[in-house]
């Protein structure tokens, strides 16, 4: 019985190794495979008013992960949101660098980098969003804003450390990551209109599924754009998501139902986009990003798009009750009902930055927790000042220069 056994257990490690040998060798050939992509016809927008709107996509879309945190350019950073088993993914070094960073690069090739994929030495980007659906004029302005001479694109003094992916990590990518446009490695060069940019449902809809991730993120399905859009649970959440600790999230309903936001005001909706805090009180968790340079037509013409969904009832994607905080709370129960330990925990992406804070002056620590946006531009950290009086945002200040950030949960 012991050698059925052994024999049966060594079957088996065999062909565990052929797996794994054929699923590497699967995905090296799928992440070295060379694609000939089209050049899109467009040319980077000159007009301020242009280069402004492309700033704004900028600021919204790509800072959180080509800026450090703390850092006043876009010299690139690690993916705090990747699996660590999986390895480190290091974003691109955007500034006007030649040799670190986009100096040398044409137009073109960033802008065929955006629509289709497809890096300068021809392989597909698996860690890069393709914005397929992005607009020719959308790209214009973002290509406007890169090469306007902004600070934020000064050249870097240092490099940034190389990122490598383990083996795990490059078959996740290979056979789960983005997906190239087709099997043939054919692509759709058509020109991609935006629709005038008003407070109407039609550019609601484009901004939607192109680039803010509503639809992508909001709709629970695997499938590709399009298909989401044609969806009955189109935007009724449901998606789960790690957060950056790797605890399981689930995006949250944004239909006009009574289990969705079908109770927000425009007012209400365009002050949780921008602050990161919900009607409630809550905190609008991770990875659903803080979109503080969106302006007041973006976000009106996403709210309008959202009235026009069907509405779909589902209680487990509703949005998450208010947590009660009595008058007299310790800190250590208000930085948990804040959620501050997704981020700042032992496990946290950024739980290394509370260490610096017992030099600080109490007053400028508390201020940076009630606006931390005026402290760190940029930050996808919450706005508490409508949570956190001055007060209650003092102690948790000088508690937090005092506790030991290993010993929080």
């Amino acid at each position: 019985m012991g050698r059925v056994a052994l024999r049966l257990a060594a079957a088996i490690g065999g062909i565990l190794i052929v797996v794994a040998v054929v699923l590497v060798t699967v995905a090296g050939r799928r992440l070295d495979r060379r694609y000939q992509a089209p050049t899109p016809a467009i040319a980077r927008a000159t007009s301020p008013e242009e280069v402004a709107h492309g700033a704004r996509l900028y600021r919204t879309a790509c800072t959180a992960c080509h800026t450090e945190l703390g850092s006043s350019r876009s010299c690139g950073a690690p993916i705090r949101n990747f699996p660590p088993a999986f390895g480190t993914i290091v974003s691109s070094n955007l500034t006007r660098d030649r040799e670190r960073g986009i100096g040398g690069r044409s137009d073109g090739e960033i802008a065929r980098l955006l629509r289709h994929g497809v890096m300068p030495d021809g392989r597909f980007s698996r860690t890069m969003p393709r914005a397929r659906l992005l607009g020719d004029e959308d790209i214009a302005a973002l290509l406007g804003f890169l090469r306007s001479g902004d600070p934020l694109f000064a050249p870097c003094d240092q490099p940034m450390p190389d990122g490598r992916l383990s083996l795990m990590g490059r078959v996740a990518l290979a056979l789960f990551g983005p997906k190239p446009p087709s099997a043939d490695g054919s692509f759709d060069n058509a020109p991609v209109p935006v629709p005038p940019r008003i407070a109407s449902a039609a550019y609601g809809r484009y901004l939607a599924t192109s680039i803010y991730g509503c639809v992508g993120c909001h709709t629970d399905s695997v499938d590709e754009i399009e298909a989401k859009l044609g969806a009955p649970n189109l935007l009724a959440g449901g998606f789960e998501f790690p957060d950056p600790r790797g605890v399981r999230v689930v995006s949250t309903n944004l239909t006009p139902d009574a289990t969705g936001i079908g109770s927000w005001t425009l007012a209400q909706f365009q002050s949780a986009l921008s602050t990161g805090i919900a009607p409630n009180g809550t905190v609008i968790r991770s990875p659903m990003p803080i979109l503080r340079f969106a302006d007041a037509v973006e976000i009106e013409a996403v709210f309008r798009y959202l009235e026009t969904v069907p509405r779909v009832s589902r209680a487990d994607a509703a949005p998450a009750a208010a947590t009660a905080l009595t008058a007299n709370a310790p800190p250590r129960e208000v930085f948990e009902a804040l959620g501050c330990a997704t981020c700042h925990g032992p496990s946290g992406p950024f739980r290394d930055s509370l260490r610096g804070l017992a030099t600080q002056p109490t007053a400028a620590v508390a201020e940076a927790i009630r606006h931390p946006e005026q402290a760190h531009p940029g930050t996808q950290m919450p706005t508490f000042a409508a949570t956190l009086d001055p007060a209650r945002a003092l102690a948790l200040a000088g508690w937090l220069q005092q506790v030991d950030p290993g010993a929080l949960r």
